[in-house]
């Protein structure tokens, strides 16, 4: 039976034109898309409950009160925000805290309901709560949810324990992965890098492909929005010990790429990293997709209170209440149009070829350090104009090409396909957004839409010919995407894993130099 979610009006018409954004340098040019505003958000970061047993040092909630914390979402709270999540369409749910399993009977109670609405989600845990873990994980694995990430400063145990702040950390945080694995998750395990553990990031990835773990991520350590570079101007990054360099920032992604070479381990971060720090696009293509969520529009980010946010990070900012008062998630989500638009991006990045992909890096972290969410990410170089970085780059540049292994291409055309079973549709204004799987959203144009809608209700399988012979490089994406499967097996198996996540997210017409 398909959920209600999936039960997509089909539209007819598709003569309207899209209406275009209201900001020039965001117009479409170079054959490119230009910025498309949602309606509501695709993903959201539910924190269930505040408290936490530990306190990190680089947690992004250690500015909150010293003690654990007194904050937690009940069934009623749930029921309230899954009809929101409903009715505002929403592909992807993040529940965290705090410590997601300080509140388990209703955290089991959100998976089991998110289930029920054919809304994916998945853990942010420290899993460093012994008490009961093994079953607990288990009760949650088999409810549907089967992917957490989880957080590992070192692979160093004193260092884990002196930045997590509590002894023996290392030792539950490393039991608590075995456990994770063992019972069948698919753990990923984020490093949070600064200039105490900033050389440790192969090791640490080591250590974690060894425990099972699918992905490790280095992300970089984001100052809070409470230091206000306004109050003190004069602070620069070579004075403040807790902050990346440009080129140790590097030097942390050189060791992920090492570390996916040696052990086959897949790599990213939560935080982007400005591409025209990157230089090279090709080498560093794991990193280019990511930009920001919460500017790209799909991101938001509710407290077990009820308080709505755009940013994770930005503890001072309160959009509104969607547990109080008549505001839900989508009239709190349109008060981030300044994101959406394009209105915080810093002023030299909207020249830039790749501003609608960067999205001009990490506007809190920009806030920190220049004052405003509109400042420079302390990690930018310069805009990338016509294929040169226009500032003091560490890497030439070398920009990033969506290629097909030439097997792929010499067959397609050959092949038949269905839609993965796992896709999700949600029709905005005039096109559509997809969710492929889990929080992994592309944009699709109306025909191609209301086509791979059809198919997939049908259960009906297709051609090149059926696809349009003229969109076979967008076919080639798809497929290497996995939004679309092969009825040949053998054929499935020639798309590898780096074909799955190069540029992820990204429509190649979208970018520049293609």
């Amino acid at each position: 039976m398909v959920s209600e979610f999936n039960k997509i009006q089909i539209r007819k018409s598709h003569s309207q034109a899209r209406k275009p954004s209201p900001f020039a340098w965001n117009e479409h040019q170079n054959g490119r898309q230009s910025r498309r505003v949602y309606k509501s958000p695709t993903i959201v970061n539910l924190e269930v409950t505040d408290i936490c047993n530990e306190r990190c040092v680089y947690c992004y909630n250690f500015d909150r009160s010293s003690s654990m914390g007194n904050t937690s979402l009940n069934t009623k709270n749930v029921d309230n925000l899954i009809n929101q999540f409903v009715t505002h369409e929403v592909f992807h749910v993040v529940a965290s805290g705090g410590e997601a399993f300080a509140n388990f009977e209703v955290l089991l109670y959100l998976i089991e309901q998110l289930q029920k609405n054919d809304i994916s989600i998945s853990i942010n845990s420290n899993l460093s709560i012994k008490a009961k873990r093994k079953d607990r994980l288990k009760t949650l694995y088999e409810a549907g949810c089967d992917h957490i990430l989880t957080s590992l400063p070192s692979n160093i145990p004193e260092l884990t324990n002196l930045l997590v702040n509590s002894p023996n950390a290392h030792e539950r945080i490393i039991t608590g992965i075995k456990e994770a694995v063992n019972t069948g998750f698919r753990v990923s395990v984020n490093t949070v890098v600064h200039n105490s553990n900033k050389d440790q990031v192969y090791a640490t990835a080591k250590l974690v492909h060894e425990l099972g773990c699918d992905r490790i991520m280095a992300t970089r350590i984001v100052a809070p929005d409470y230091r206000d570079a306004s109050n003190n101007p004069k602070v620069t990054l070579d004075e403040n010990p807790n902050v990346l360099s440009q080129a140790s920032a590097l030097e942390c992604l050189d060791q992920l790429l090492k570390a996916r070479d040696d052990f086959g381990i897949d790599v990213s971060t939560l935080v982007s990293y400005p591409l025209c720090l990157l230089g090279d696009l090709e080498k560093y293509s794991d990193f280019v997709g990511r930009g920001c969520p919460t500017q790209r529009g799909h991101r938001v980010s509710i407290l077990p209170n009820g308080d709505f946010r755009s940013c994770v990070h930005l503890s001072k900012e309160i959009l509104g209440n969607v547990l109080k008062g008549e505001d839900d998630i989508r009239s709190n989500y349109h008060k981030m149009r300044d994101w959406h638009e394009g209105k915080l991006i810093f002023d030299e990045c909207k020249i830039c070829d790749y501003r609608d992909i960067c999205n001009s890096g990490c506007r809190v972290d920009a806030q920190a350090f220049s004052g405003g969410l509109t400042g420079r990410d302390p990690l930018m170089v310069g805009p990338i104009i016509d294929g040169k970085i226009h500032g003091d780059a560490l890497n030439d540049f070398v920009p990033l090409k969506i290629t097909y292994d030439k097997a792929v291409l010499d067959t397609i055309a050959e092949k038949s396909f269905y839609v993965n079973p796992s896709a999700r549709f949600r029709y905005e204004d005039d096109f559509y957004l997809c969710s492929i799987k889990y929080g992994n959203i592309i944009e699709l144009e109306n025909d191609i839409g209301e086509f791979l809608i059809k198919k997939k209700q049908s259960g009906e399988t297709f051609t090149a010919k059926d696809f349009g012979k003229s969109n076979l490089d967008l076919l080639a994406n798809y497929f290497c995407k996995d939004l679309l499967v092969s009825t040949d097996e053998k054929f499935n198996s020639k798309r590898n894993r780096n074909m799955l996540k190069k540029g992820l997210g990204i429509d190649p017409r979208n970018l520049p130099y293609q």
